[in-house]
């Protein structure tokens, strides 16, 4: 008799679809072109080779956008699809840590909760060190409950090294992940199954493994004298009370996949007793540690050092929450399932057919980051440098937003000096300053970036030139944005007075000249 088949509840043609509608979504309710800034600094710090540490974050994701480059441009879509790939990944983990606790009709259901949240969703677009442990934080718990969970040595010694190479992983993205690590030591100790993992050898594994790996990176840090990680402890006030600011919005992030949860309730089931729920759930002490310990400890963590901005970093904190409120759900028939997968389904079509309406709200309500033309801004600059130095630019500088778009979109790449820093530059030496020149961006009433300008400029080389620019989008025009263009000459080059006027006319037809600079005697 031939062998009846079994559709699967979540095939792989699911993750595809997950990945179509994030790709679409994220390329299409942008506006052409448009990277964000941090997106944007970490593709220029993939043009500086391996480092082994940068002095604002660690590296592994300035490598991953290296390796990215090796195949194809780093630009806008391409971009777009990684974000959609991070996005997509993430779920894939959270599905399969769900395949471990729940029966798989459950777990479709945790997946779709899951897709709910936005911060594995919404908020991850903005490709950043937040963003990436969307993906990395459930692939190293997966991987760790892999390993706590085998029973014979060699297989435990085999997930150790995953676990310690996902483990180190997270940590070269953001050191917020020693958060996710102390998590993993407790679920341990609290997991019924501690007496054999700690027994075979894969925690030991995964320990050493972890040690190799981040060997070079420390050794950075020591010589650095931990500069990354005092930035990262000394994050701009955001908030005025950070501890309140975390507390209040960060358990939101599960609003959505709770407001999910109550919804099939409502249609299929009728609600669950609690006790009922408890009792299911009640044994799964690691998925409990997953789900809170990240969220607790991080206040502690704020309490203690004063930290501001923390409430961004908690985008992967509840990244198994969904698994363990599709535990509270009682068993679902396959005609259950199969009406919420329809919706699911529609919910993706949604997601991927409404990014041009997200671009025509967010320009018509003026948000920042859609109507200013930093992309064209940075072109025109390229463009006068380029005309008056008679060779591409090698370092730009000015606000972050100016300066890491132009380091993205002008052909040459060159790389950034934000808010004049040389601190978080070492890469721009005086030496490079001297015989590259600079082009420097600031977009009107910035933080004082045009103070910053001119007394960067002093006792140097150069002229200043205004652009005003604005972007349309169909029947809209954007507010104008006229940004103020800097140019320190390279070392054996001028401009006279009328040279950069005809300069600064190559940054269009509005563009115009505003003043020499020149050393003082």
């Amino acid at each position: 008799m031939k062998p009846i088949s079994v559709t699967p509840v979540i095939s792989p043609a699911v993750f595809a679809y997950a990945f179509v509608a994030a790709a679409l979504f994220a390329l299409t309710s942008r506006y052409p072109g448009y990277v964000h800034h941090d997106t944007a600094e970490i593709a220029m710090w993939s043009e500086l080779g391996w480092p082994l540490g940068l002095p604002k974050h660690p590296p592994l994701l300035p490598w991953l956008f290296r390796i990215v480059a090796t195949a194809v441009p780093l630009n806008w879509v391409t971009l777009s699809l990684l974000t959609a790939a991070n996005i997509v990944l993430g779920a894939w983990a959270v599905w399969r840590i769900a395949l471990m606790y729940l029966s798989e009709e459950r777990a479709a259901v945790a997946l779709m909760l899951y897709g709910l949240s936005p911060a594995g969703t919404f908020f991850a677009l903005k490709l950043n060190h937040n963003a990436i442990l969307v993906s990395l934080w459930p692939l190293t718990i997966l991987a760790f409950l892999l390993c706590l969970r085998e029973d014979d040595a060699k297989r435990s010694a085999a997930k150790g090294i995953a676990f310690g190479a996902m483990a180190a992983a997270c940590m070269l993205a953001k050191y917020y992940s020693g958060v996710l690590l102390a998590c993993c030591f407790a679920a341990s100790l609290g997991s019924v199954h501690r007496n054999r993992f700690f027994r075979l050898p894969g925690g030991y594994v995964a320990v050493g493994v972890f040690l190799v790996l981040m060997a070079p990176h420390a050794w950075w840090m020591w010589t650095q004298q931990g500069d990354t990680l005092a930035y990262g402890l000394n994050e701009s006030a955001r908030e005025a009370n950070p501890m309140l600011h975390f507390l209040l919005l960060a358990p939101l992030y599960l609003v959505p996949p709770m407001a999910g949860l109550g919804a099939i309730e409502w249609w299929l089931t009728g609600p669950v007793p609690r006790e009922e729920a408890d009792a299911r759930t009640k044994k799964w002490t690691e998925l409990w540690t997953f789900a809170s310990a990240p969220f607790l400890l991080t206040a502690v963590l704020i309490s203690a050092f004063h930290l501001r901005g923390a409430t961004s970093w908690a985008l992967p904190d509840f990244c198994v929450a969904t698994v363990l409120l599709a535990g509270m759900l009682p068993p679902l028939s396959m005609q259950e399932i199969a009406r919420i997968k329809a919706v699911a389904r529609a919910g993706l079509w949604l997601v991927a057919l409404a990014g041009p309406v997200v671009l025509v709200v967010t320009f018509w309500v003026g948000e920042m980051n859609t109507v200013e033309p930093r992309a064209e801004v940075a072109r025109a600059a390229g463009r006068i440098f380029t005309m008056a130095a008679g060779r591409q630019p090698g370092i730009v500088a000015g606000d972050p937003q100016s300066a890491n778009a132009a380091a993205l979109v002008i052909a040459s790449r060159p790389t950034a000096l934000t808010n004049f820093n040389a601190a978080l530059a070492p890469w721009v030496t005086p030496d490079r300053i001297v015989r590259e020149g600079v082009l420097a961006i600031c977009r009107p009433n910035y933080s004082g970036c045009s103070q910053k300008a001119e007394a960067f400029s002093a006792g140097r080389r150069g002229f200043v030139c205004f652009v005003p620019l604005q972007r349309g989008l169909l029947w809209m025009t954007g507010r104008a944005m006229t940004a103020e263009i800097l140019v320190i000459m390279p070392e054996g080059t001028g401009a006279d007075e009328a040279a950069a006027r005809t300069a600064c006319s190559a940054g269009g037809a509005e563009a115009r000249f505003v003043r020499m600079i020149t050393p003082k005697v």
